[in-house]
């Protein structure tokens, strides 16, 4: 981890503002806005993620257990980096010095505008060059691949169990909410890390390419907002989750209470319907 640079030095990353040798003082401030909302988003959503699943026991199942150990991450990669971002970028150069910049991109990751710390990118040789190359295998395209073969089973799975119950109106539901989940899922996946990703391998592969300061800092500064994606999609689109929180935000009423009474009773419908079905025809599967 070091804070390297294609561009020449006039003022030590650690030494003094960057401003306007890498960029103008507003584009450091603008990117300090950005990692300001970024803080107070991702610390109110994961917050209130880890709040909710403390003040109702209906949601400590293993599963609910998974999506509040990844609220836990979101924070820590909140407080780790996101945080710093936003105070160095207000000062305009690494404040914390060369130890802690070495901490910041071990836990989350100079890059660009010398205000967030991450891998040595442009030094070269074999032992950086694989560093690099390692990363994009292992922090990409493995979770990448182990995402989308995961979910590709289970919607393989879910489309079976539908195709056997046609008129379940649940079965069919579900199918289609994990469905929505799925695509979402991958596509805020590939929106937070393709750009990091992609520039990494850049720089690996052509070590002459120059790219502008503000630029190159994007890829870093936007992966950062996966800690707001992440419980959007996790939790706000799991029904027993999203109903707590309506509940906990409206101090205790439910506004969606009827609409879901709704959906329950059609629900309780086509599960009586299936089983009926079921008898009859002998087809042993039973609603999920």
């Amino acid at each position: 981890m070091a804070p390297a640079t294609p561009y020449n030095e006039t003022v030590g990353a650690f030494d003094g503002p960057q401003w306007p040798h890498y960029a103008s003082k507003s584009t450091y401030m603008l990117v300090a806005t950005l990692m300001g909302l970024v803080v107070f988003l991702a610390s109110f959503v994961n917050g209130l993620v880890i709040l909710v699943s403390l003040k109702y026991k209906k949601l400590r199942s293993p599963l609910n257990y998974i999506l509040v150990n990844l609220a836990v991450a979101n924070l820590m990669v909140t407080f780790f980096g996101s945080t710093i971002s936003f105070s160095n970028n207000i000062h305009g150069y690494f404040t914390l010095g060369e130890t802690m910049c070495q901490f910041e991109g071990f836990m989350v990751s100079l890059t660009g505008l010398r205000t967030s710390c991450g891998p040595n990118w442009y030094t070269g040789g074999t032992n950086n060059n694989s560093y690099v190359v390692a990363l994009f295998i292992t922090c990409f395209m493995m979770p990448l691949s182990l995402i989308i073969f995961s979910y590709s089973s289970l919607l393989v799975v879910l489309r079976a169990v539908a195709h056997q119950q046609k008129d379940s109106q649940s079965t069919q539901r579900a199918e289609r909410e994990v469905s929505r989940m799925v695509v979402a899922m991958v596509m805020a996946f590939l929106i937070c890390w393709l750009p990091y990703a992609t520039f990494a391998m850049v720089i690996a592969i052509n070590k002459d390419i120059v790219i502008q300061p503000t630029l190159a800092s994007m890829p870093s500064y936007f992966s950062k907002t996966a800690t707001i994606y992440n419980p959007i999609i996790y939790v706000f689109m799991n029904k027993q989750f999203r109903t707590c929180l309506v509940t906990t935000l409206c101090c205790g009423r439910n506004p969606l209470a009827g609409s879901e009474e709704t959906t329950s009773s059609s629900t309780a419908g086509s599960h009586t319907t299936t089983v009926t079905l079921s008898e009859r025809g002998g087809n042993r599967v039973l609603p999920a």
